[in-house]
């Protein structure tokens, strides 16, 4: 199989992995997997949802640690034609406030373990409706087996907003930037260029934060653009990354020098 010359946006790449391998593992965490075609199945019937609640042409604020959920709400927000806010959900209440405050989404999405907070702060700056997900919430796999295709005729375009990432910056300050559709697919295909991909082989291990830009880009967006297997971990644990480039046969580990120098000097290293 060959990776498409040109995706327009990222969910045009989920779209032709779903067709090209749909039966090929796309995402593992913590004993859950899914299909690229479960993944479509997921990503569609969740972007109904968010639809349904008017995000279209709006934002999607998540709050999530890594997750198979995390992966499912970011593909679903922008096949929703939503630009996605992704924002530490280990923030404090401040902090969320004030980039939530700036970002206005229409619908917050946050992990079970934050609802108070988030709830509070939804309620307190009176920003549209609030989504919790986890085991005793709502598991965005739910959908799997429910077969729906990505609705072709409104999907996002490439010069759509994907994404607006805050980033500190010099200041210390969040800044919201704007990332179209056609900024994340050119730098894939810069990437690639710089270290190619071997399309339905590479299995990319994600222990960075998928609401950090590296991880997004080099782990969510990457696995995908490729047709791999994306195993994602919650956080970093140096025992727990090396059972699973084991078990899973892990070909690709973006990580930053902070980590592999942790690694060198893990005994089991």
């Amino acid at each position: 199989m060959e990776l498409p010359e040109a995706p327009e946006t990222v969910v045009h790449m989920l779209d032709y992995a779903s067709k090209k391998s749909p039966n090929m593992c796309a995402i593992s965490y913590d004993g859950r997997e899914l299909t690229y075609r479960e993944y479509v199945n997921c990503v569609s019937h969740f972007s109904e949802e968010l639809e349904r609640l008017g995000v279209r042409g709006e934002r999607v604020a998540i709050l999530c640690s890594n997750s198979l959920d995390m992966a499912v709400a970011y593909f679903a927000g922008h096949a929703a034609g939503a630009q996605v806010v992704p924002i530490n959900p280990a923030y404090t209440k401040r902090e969320l406030v004030q980039i939530l405050a700036d970002a206005q989404p229409i619908v917050t999405i946050y992990d079970e373990d934050i609802k108070h907070l988030a709830h509070q702060i939804i309620q307190e700056i009176c920003i549209g409706k609030g989504i919790s997900v986890g085991p005793s919430a709502l598991l965005l796999d739910t959908w799997k087996d429910k077969d729906c295709e990505l609705p072709s005729r409104r999907l996002p375009s490439s010069d759509q907003l994907a994404t607006l990432q805050y980033t500190g910056g010099t200041s210390g300050i969040p800044k919201g930037v704007n990332i179209s559709h056609r900024q994340i697919t050119t730098n894939l295909r810069q990437r690639e260029s710089i270290l190619p991909m071997r399309p339905k082989h590479e299995v990319i291990l994600c222990v960075m934060p998928l609401f950090h830009i590296f991880a997004s880009y080099m782990c969510l967006h990457t696995a995908v653009f490729c047709s791999g297997k994306l195993v994602i971990q919650k956080r970093y644990n140096p025992k727990y990354l090396l059972d699973d480039i084991e078990s899973h046969g892990v070909t690709i580990l973006p990580v930053g020098p902070t980590v592999f120098h942790s690694l060198v000097n893990f005994d089991q290293f």
